[in-house]
């Protein structure tokens, strides 16, 4: 649907089933490049190396990630739910363009802290498991 969107077609079921369902700004991007940044540092040591390969691509892996992995073909019901949610966000937005949310609530909605609780969490358990192991 934001591929639509963004593409300034029409919001209906066909249109939508046709668009990709990888989109370059989803956060799985940016996670990408934490888990890459992170597994290449832990490899290598090195913080340049570290920060040099996935700035080059971490955009395409996080395309590759979702089409594979995280993402799968929605069934028709799905798309027009998200259809539905589409209108209604534009509709909002046309009602009243002006109204944006703060830069706290901008930097929520941006997925990251979300990213890094996630990865916290994701990291803490590798490292109990290690103990644990060991």
């Amino acid at each position: 649907v934001v591929n639509t969107i963004e593409s300034g077609e029409a919001l209906e079921l066909e249109v939508v089933r046709r668009m990709p369902k990888e989109h370059p700004r989803c956060g799985t991007n940016l996670a990408v490049f934490f888990l890459l940044t992170i597994l290449i540092y832990q490899i290598s040591k090195n913080i340049l190396l570290a920060l040099i390969i996935p700035l080059l691509s971490w955009r395409y892996l996080g395309m590759i990630v979702q089409r594979y992995i995280t993402t799968k073909e929605p069934p028709d019901r799905y798309l027009l739910n998200a259809i539905e949610a589409g209108r209604e966000l534009l509709k909002k937005f046309r009602e009243a363009p002006h109204l944006r949310p703060s830069f706290p609530q901008r930097i929520y909605n941006m997925g990251i802290l979300h990213i890094i609780a996630g990865y916290s969490l994701i990291f803490t358990i590798y490292q109990i498991v290690l103990l644990l192991v060991r």
